[in-house]
């Protein structure tokens, strides 16, 4: 054997280090290429927290510059100074500020444990919004009949560490003020100058309003930066007319969702008045049928919803068109509301938007679920009467939780 020849053995022995090397440097390559994928995870999940972090402050803020809402809010929280003072015309300013849970114009909560949609949690909550209310009366009067200032103090923070695990996130804080009462009565705030003096005008001269009308509160702004103004409802006080619309297209046959949205919408029923509400039972495939008119008998709702069955088609403009006739019938004091379900999209019809956009005119507040995946949530939520309106649902338990939902925000749910 010549000296350069190697022994079988020594091959053996030199692959083997040659394989456990090449493992050691992909284990190496491969825990940098997952480091790197983590660290790019972590940075959208940190992007993803303070962008809902702007929108809770958002929200908060509008809130708390709207008469209307900070109305409501008083309603909601019975007992406190800042009711007394919206109640009564009892209004005692204090330097300290009264730990209250406020309520947007529609009767969303929107301080309080809250999930990551902005909606009220009960347990393991991502969020947790603290607000302070304080009265100001004009001039540093001891007592007023009207505040000159409502301020609101907040701070939004994380409440549960399980969400975003090793990350820190400071909370925001900061402050909103309410002075649309220093206009005469019938006038809103419709700009300042430049020295700071608040300039008022009467609501229907002025194409600058900074308030909404009476009676009504701020929901959000258009392209054009003006307040979309909706009305207050305090659904504690009054009955429904409801219309439930079932999309029973061929794709609900898919893992029996079919039977399961019926379930949640028999589940429903359950929290309403019979003595005050009534509904309807519509069902949308390849047209929409009407099969139970507005009524007061829940059985004779829960039997229409029980012995639906899938078909072929999704035509939802039909079905809420549907929807709104089965409301035409509704009483002045009663409010409309329409809760849309469906797995999927539009096939056929008329514009689906275009559709509930006709049907919001007419006073009905639509209420849309996404019962699937697939579904087609830009149109959904366009449908909706708000963004948070619409809700996203792929299971029994979660579709039974949105329709709770939806009975809590219409005071249904005791």
């Amino acid at each position: 054997m010549h000296e350069h020849e190697l022994h079988p053995r020594s091959q053996s022995g030199f692959s083997l280090i040659s394989t456990l090397l090449v493992a050691g440097a992909m284990a190496v390559v491969s825990s940098g290429i997952y480091q790197i994928m983590n660290y790019r995870m972590d940075s959208l999940k940190i992007t993803r927290m303070h962008q809902r972090m702007d929108l809770f402050e958002a929200k908060l803020t509008n809130t708390a510059r709207s008469l209307g809402a900070m109305n409501l809010s008083a309603q909601r929280n019975p007992g406190s100074r800042l009711n007394l003072c919206f109640g009564s015309g009892n209004c005692q300013p204090t330097a300290v500020g009264e730990k209250l849970v406020l309520y947007d114009a529609r009767g969303q909560r929107v301080s309080g444990l809250l999930d990551l949609n902005g909606r009220p949690c009960a347990e393991n909550c991502p969020i947790d919004v603290q607000t302070d209310v304080q009265l100001f009366c004009g001039g540093g009067a001891s007592s007023c009949s009207t505040p000159s200032e409502v301020k609101t103090k907040f701070q939004i923070r994380r409440a549960s560490t399980d969400f975003f695990k090793g990350r820190d996130f400071p909370p925001v804080q900061g402050t909103a003020s309410l002075a649309t009462f220093v206009c005469p009565d019938g006038e809103y705030v419709s700009g300042m100058t430049a020295e700071g003096q608040i300039l008022c005008a009467p609501a229907e001269l002025s194409a600058f309003d900074a308030s909404c009308k009476p009676g009504t509160a701020a929901v959000g702004m258009d392209s054009e930066g003006f307040l979309k103004c909706a009305e207050i409802v305090d659904y504690c006080q009054v009955p429904i007319a409801f219309t439930l619309v079932l999309d029973t297209s061929a794709s609900m046959k898919s893992n029996d969702k079919v039977t399961i949205a019926k379930q949640a919408l028999n589940n429903f029923i359950n929290f309403l008045n019979a003595n005050r509400d009534r509904g309807a039972f519509a069902s949308v495939n390849v047209s929409s049928t009407l099969r139970e008119s507005l009524t007061g008998d829940y059985q004779k709702i829960k039997t229409a919803i029980s012995g639906e069955q899938a078909r072929a088609g999704t035509n939802m403009a039909a079905g809420l068109q549907t929807g709104a006739q089965a409301l035409a019938s509704a009483q002045p004091a009663e409010k409309k509301l329409m809760i849309f379900v469906s797995d999927g999209r539009n096939t056929r019809g008329d514009d689906p938007v275009e559709a509930a956009a006709k049907v919001k005119a007419q006073g009905i507040r639509i209420f849309t679920v996404g019962f699937s995946a697939k579904a087609d949530r830009k149109t959904l939520r366009r449908i909706a009467s708000s963004p948070l309106d619409y809700y996203d649902a792929t299971q029994l338990n979660q579709l039974k939780a949105a329709l709770e939902d939806i009975a809590s925000v219409t005071c249904r749910k005791p």
